[in-house]
């Protein structure tokens, strides 16, 4: 999904280490239960991926705002919210970078174009 949307290697790479330290610091599957969704963001000149973690009873955890500082390291955006009842749920967003977005966009009308 990453990388039919621009992302270089790299990039792949911080989006799965960060997706796997936020389910580990959350405790998902350990202490809480929850679920973990991953989709793409795209229109206009920006394309991206947004990875939801909610935990179901997880917002009365342990849980600080330095918990979250390796995680905030490798992706664009991270924020942090309780849902009713008591729920939790975090969200990520890594952006592709402009030129690796238009090389994406380029190739994927010569495709469309080639079929």
């Amino acid at each position: 999904m990453a990388q039919a949307i621009g992302f270089d290697i790299t990039s792949q790479a911080r989006i799965a280490l960060a997706t796997s330290l936020l389910g580990r610091t959350l405790r998902l599957g350990e202490t809480f239960q929850g679920q973990v969704n991953i989709d793409c963001l795209s229109g206009g000149e920006r394309a991206g991926i947004r990875v939801i973690c909610t935990v179901v009873d997880g917002a009365n955890s342990d849980l600080t705002s330095r918990t979250f500082t390796d995680t905030r390291r490798l992706v664009d955006e991270l924020t942090v919210e309780e849902l009713p009842p008591n729920d939790l749920q975090v969200t990520m967003i890594k952006w592709v970078t402009p030129s690796n977005f238009l090389k994406a966009s380029r190739s994927e009308k010569r495709s469309i174009a080639g079929d």
